[in-house]
C-alpha cells in the first residue's frame, strides 16, 4: 500500500478527527486481542479506546469513452469500522450514549475527509456489547471519493 494513497489519507482523516474527540483516551489501528472470553491487551489507562480498521475500497469505473480501456476515474466505496471499548463499571448505558454522541459529532464535522472524499455516512450499530468489565458499540463508515488508475 502506498505511503500516500488515498485510502491511507481517508483513513488517516478519520483516526485525526477521533483523536480529537475529548472523550476518546486512545486511538489505534488494531482491535485488542480477545481470548472468547476477556480481552487480552486492554489496559484501563487507555479507555475509552476507538480502534478503526479500513477495508479494501470497492471500486465502480467509470468510462470517458465507449469501451473499458478508456477508464479515466473510478468511484470506489471505502468501508471504515471503529470500534469504541470503554470501562463498563459505572452505569455504562450512559456511557455510551456519551460516548457515541461525541463520536457521532465529530465524524461528522468534515464530511469530505479534510477534501480527499465526496461524502462520509456514519452508521452506528444497532447492538451494544458488554463484555465484563468493558461495553463496546461499532460505528461503520462509507466512505465515497474519485481516483484514477494511479492510486486507490
Amino acid at each position: 500500500m502506498a505511503a500516500n494513497s488515498l485510502r491511507e489519507q481517508i483513513i488517516l482523516n478519520v483516526i485525526s478527527t477521533l483523536e480529537s474527540v475529548s472523550s476518546i483516551t486512545t486511538v489505534s489501528r488494531t482491535r485488542p486481542a480477545f481470548n472468547g472470553q476477556e480481552f487480552i491487551d486492554l489496559a484501563s489507562a487507555n479507555l475509552p479506546l476507538a480502534a478503526v480498521v479500513g477495508q479494501l475500497p470497492d471500486p465502480d469505473g467509470k468510462l470517458s469513452s465507449g469501451t473499458p480501456a478508456n477508464y479515466v476515474f473510478f468511484t470506489s466505496q471505502l468501508g471504515i469500522g471503529v470500534t469504541v471499548y470503554a470501562d463498563a463499571t459505572a452505569n455504562p448505558d450512559l456511557l455510551i450514549s456519551s460516548l457515541v454522541d461525541d463520536v457521532w459529532v465529530g465524524l461528522h464535522e468534515d464530511l469530505t475527509r479534510g477534501g480527499v472524499a465526496l461524502m462520509t455516512e456514519v452508521k452506528p450499530e444497532l447492538e451494544t456489547k458488554l463484555v465484563h468489565p468493558y461495553v463496546l458499540f461499532d460505528i461503520n463508515i462509507n466512505v465515497t471519493y474519485e481516483h484514477g488508475i494511479d492510486s486507490i
